[in-house]
């Protein structure tokens, strides 16, 4: 997965994990949902060592203070944002192994490896 594909699944992923929609979440609203959806989204993000300012865009837009306050929060109620997060991180782990599965299998008149196999050359 690439940086910036794997930036989106993850906001997605949280969103998910909180019960919100992305739009909720992306958007200015203050529902419970959404706030717990962003926090979670900024410490996974944060994990996979993007900046302050790129987890508030990936947010939204979001001033990179508000992200810091967000990561300061999720610290101090970890039994809100814990079950949240463990949801989100095994949302991306299914769907790591989903993927490396399906990098396995070929299509018809495609190799999944390089071959001179004459079965995977194209007529």
């Amino acid at each position: 997965m690439t940086g910036e594909a794997h930036t989106k699944i993850c906001v997605v992923a949280c969103a998910l994990a909180a019960g919100a929609g992305l739009d909720v979440v992306l958007s200015p609203s203050r529902k419970q949902r959404a706030v717990m959806a962003r926090m979670a989204a900024a410490i996974m993000l944060r994990e996979h060592g993007l900046s302050y300012p790129h987890i508030g865009r990936r947010l939204g837009f979001r001033h990179h203070t508000t992200v810091m306050h967000y990561l300061a929060r999720a610290k101090q109620m970890p039994e809100v944002i814990g079950p949240v997060l463990e949801r989100a991180r095994a949302f991306m782990r299914d769907l790591e192994q989903a993927r490396q599965r399906s990098s396995h299998v070929s299509l018809p008149g495609q190799c999944a490896a390089p071959s001179e196999d004459a079965r995977c050359r194209l007529p």
